[in-house]
């Protein structure tokens, strides 16, 4: 891989985000911090058709419903804020 020469990284296997930064606190110009930038890059329109495709998916290979205690009794989710609350209600599919 590009970052773990040893020649150019000491320890390349740890984890030292320092190497990057020089001595006044700016980040080098070391070609290190391109790793991540090779990656092909998707519009949002074909994100949204993969996630869709995924959430297909998913519903229609598994079944998908709340979990039961030892008694066969459905458990009940209490969200932690408001916002998931708001998400919960709204993703809830009733009569199904």
């Amino acid at each position: 891989a590009m970052t773990h020469d040893e020649r150019v990284y000491p320890a390349p296997f740890a984890f030292m985000p320092e190497r990057f930064i020089k001595e006044d606190g700016t980040l080098s110009d070391d070609l290190g911090q391109q790793q991540y930038g090779f990656a092909r890059r998707y519009s949002a329109k074909t994100l949204q058709f993969r996630l869709l495709r995924m959430i297909t998916s998913v519903l229609a290979v598994f079944d998908v419903k709340k979990a039961v205690d030892e008694f066969g009794r459905e458990i009940d989710v209490t969200p932690r804020s408001k916002k998931v609350a708001a998400l919960v209600q709204r993703a809830s599919c009733k009569g199904i």
